[in-house]
């Protein structure tokens, strides 16, 4: 490693799947001091330690469409288990409590996650309260006593591995700028100019411009005509979704008719999308699991001619 630049020793980190993220993000604290850039140092010391609560997560730290599942009691104490719940039940202002999951802990604390949870699926309880105000809404004469919401483990490894692409990409993009601006000295002024690094920034980690989906590039906005079924099917198969599933979703699209006032989709919609989400997740379907659910999302909503 000895002569390497502070970019190339980031670069190769980053490429290195057996070198933990968070000694990567050590290694980008430091390139930005360097570099001078405050939205770069933002963004590392939040991957590192943790988004507050008050903070917008990144698109990547964010799983829609995940599935809840819900446990009910009925006379003579009948039982019913591990039952799919639609979310149209739910509140239109509490929906969004149970039909995302955001990953708020640093890049180590995530990794912790999969590690000690050994299973290929996470759970997240639904809260007391809200189990409370939907229990009898599901089934005549059938309470529902517990909820929760089940992604895969593999979900987490997504947004671990969204990090370290975006940590390479950012780099790589630096490096053909201005191959020593990591070699800035302290105090001195930063070898790239900060207007070079804020574009920089925007289109690798905020991803401002295009999203990598299937290896190919695809814009996160959809171009799909208001109520064109046959360009919507098209614009899925670009992305690599398989034929059968787009055929579910025009099946979907059927039954739970134009989303609500608020912009939310149906149940069968909002499944279908858990569905493709589990997928990508597994390796079922060729996309970053962390745009899985945005692209499909705003074709849908191209569809429907919502914004």
């Amino acid at each position: 490693m000895q002569g390497m630049t502070l970019l190339a020793k980031i670069r190769d980190a980053a490429i290195d799947s057996k070198t933990d993220i968070t000694d990567v993000l050590r290694q980008c604290a430091v390139l930005a001091a360097r570099l001078k850039h405050e939205g770069f140092k933002k963004w590392v010391d939040q991957e590192l330690n943790g988004y507050p609560p008050e903070t917008p997560l990144p698109p990547y730290r964010i799983i829609k469409g995940v599935t809840s599942i819900g446990d009910f009691f009925g006379p003579l104490g009948e039982q019913l288990k591990n039952i799919p719940l639609p979310l149209s039940i739910v509140p239109g202002e509490l929906r969004a409590r149970v039909s995302q999951v955001e990953f708020r802990e640093g890049a180590g604390a995530l990794k912790t996650i999969v590690v000690a949870n050994g299973e290929d699926r996470l759970i997240s309880r639904w809260p007391p309260d809200l189990v409370a105000l939907v229990a009898g809404r599901y089934y005549a004469g059938r309470a529902l006593v517990a909820a929760h919401i089940e992604l895969p483990s593999s979900a987490v490894i997504g947004v671990l591995d969204a990090i370290r692409n975006r940590v390479l990409q950012f780099v790589l993009e630096i490096e053909e700028q201005a191959p020593d601006a990591g070699e800035a000295k302290p105090g001195a002024e930063p070898l790239i100019t900060p207007e070079q690094v804020t574009q920089t920034f925007n289109t690798t980690i905020l991803g401002a411009a295009n999203v990598a989906v299937g290896g190919q590039k695809v814009s996160q906005t959809a171009h799909v005509s208001m109520g064109d079924l046959e360009g919507l099917g098209k614009y899925l198969t670009g992305l690599g979704v398989p034929t059968p599933d787009v055929t579910e979703l025009e099946a979907a699209l059927k039954q739970d008719g134009r989303p609500n006032k608020e912009g939310q989709f149906g149940p069968n919609i909002s499944g279908w999308i858990g569905m493709m989400v589990t997928k990508a997740a597994e390796g079922g379907w060729k996309v970053a699991v962390d745009v899985a659910a945005a692209v499909l999302a705003s074709g849908i909503r191209s569809y429907y001619g919502l914004p």
